[in-house]
């Protein structure tokens, strides 16, 4: 079984104390600009855009700087976790034999168009993002993952 972790890059010192003054920042100004608003859009649409806003930015915070992804293989099947700190949650598998096709994203979008996508990427990772075309419930699906050379190998894809 090989197992690779893709993770986001630690946020340091300085930079973690500004992302977290800019977070409150945004929603002090989120609460200021609702207030004022409040006698124009009323008290309940006023309460929802606060909570919207903030809905919004912890989904952001913990897409950007909590989540990571675990790939793992053996001979026959590929599984993607999404990992939370500590704790690991299923995100998709699918055996190896239903790979359809390998390649660049624009490559695989191209050749399936209509086929649903599975993002499994860190963008401040350094790996390059392949993408993977299987099949899934008989319909063609289309996984974006950043591999690493054994797990390509395992996953059949060569660069070019």
């Amino acid at each position: 079984m090989i197992t690779q972790d893709v993770k986001n890059p630690r946020v340091k010192g300085l930079d973690g104390i500004l992302l977290i003054l800019g977070i409150v920042g945004i929603i002090f100004v989120g609460l200021i600009v609702s207030t004022i608003l409040k006698p124009y859009i009323g008290a309940l649409a006023s309460t929802v855009s606060v909570w919207l806003l903030g809905i919004a930015i912890a989904a952001y915070v913990t897409r950007r700087y909590v989540t990571q992804f675990r790939y793992s293989a053996d001979s026959r099947r590929f599984r993607i976790e999404r990992l939370y700190g500590d704790r690991a949650r299923f995100m998709l598998e699918f055996s190896l034999s239903n790979i359809v096709k390998t390649g660049t994203p624009d490559e695989i979008k191209g050749a399936y168009p209509g086929a649903k996508r599975d993002n499994a990427c860190i963008y401040d990772s350094s790996l390059p993002v392949f993408a993977v075309a299987y099949k899934y419930d008989g319909e063609i699906r289309i996984l974006l993952a950043q591999p690493d050379e054994r797990m390509r190998a395992k996953l059949g894809i060569r660069e070019k």
